[in-house]
C-alpha cells in the first residue's frame, strides 16, 4: 500500500491509516520509505458488534444500519442508540491511535498528510477523530491534519477495471494489482 501510495502521488512523508475488519493498521512513510508500522487490534468489527448489541439484531443486520448512519438515512427512533455506539467505540479507537502514534517518536514529527483508507474509512466519527486539530500537535508542528480519504479508484486515476475497485475498503487489493503490474517475478 505504502508503495502504490509512493508511486500515485503521494509524495514525500505520509501517514496511512488503515481501518480493517478486526484491526487498525498506521504505517508512517518518511522519505518515500516504510518508517515504521504499528496496529492494535480495533477495527470496523467492534462497530458492528457495538451496533449488533445495541439493538440485539446479528452482525448482518448491523452492518445494514452502519452504512444507514453512514448514509444519514436512518430511523429517527434508531439514531440515538447507534451513534451513542460510534461515539463510544470511536472514543476508544481514537485513543489507541493516539497510543499507538507514540511507537513513531524516533522518526520525528509525524507528518502532516494523512491517507486514510479500508472498511472504516467510512465511519464520520473516525473521519472527525482524524481530522480534528489537536491530537497531531502533539506530535508535529502542524496546526492541523491533512486527511485524504483514499480510495481505490484514486490510484487508478480513476480506471479501476471498469468500476470493478471502488472505495476505501478495496485499496490494499488496489495496491496489489498496482505491485504486481509493476514488478516482475523473481521465479
Amino acid at each position: 500500500e505504502a508503495e502504490a501510495l509512493v508511486k500515485r502521488g503521494g509524495t514525500g512523508d505520509f501517514l496511512m491509516v488503515d481501518v480493517g475488519w478486526e484491526s487498525s493498521v498506521l504505517t508512517l512513510v518518511v522519505l518515500g520509505s516504510v518508517a515504521g508500522v504499528v496496529s492494535f487490534p480495533l477495527g470496523r468489527r467492534k462497530f458492528l458488534e457495538g451496533i449488533a448489541g445495541a439493538l440485539s439484531v446479528s452482525l448482518e443486520e448491523a452492518e445494514d444500519w452502519a452504512s444507514q448512519h453512514i448514509q444519514e438515512v436512518e430511523m429517527q427512533k434508531l439514531q440515538a442508540p447507534i451513534r451513542e455506539t460510534f461515539g463510544r467505540v470511536a472514543a476508544s479507537w481514537q485513543a489507541e491511535f493516539l497510543k499507538a502514534l507514540d511507537s513513531f517518536y524516533a522518526s520525528g514529527p509525524l507528518p502532516q498528510r494523512i491517507f486514510f483508507f479500508g472498511g472504516g474509512a467510512h465511519f464520520p466519527e473516525l473521519q472527525a477523530a482524524l481530522r480534528h486539530p489537536e491530537w497531531i500537535k502533539k506530535y508535529s508542528p502542524w496546526n492541523g491534519p491533512e486527511v485524504v480519504i483514499t480510495r481505490a479508484e484514486n490510484l487508478f486515476g480513476g480506471d479501476t477495471f471498469r468500476g470493478a475497485l471502488r472505495g476505501p475498503e478495496e485499496v490494499g487489493l488496489a495496491s496489489l494489482i498496482i505491485y504486481s503490474l509493476e514488478h516482475k517475478p523473481i521465479f
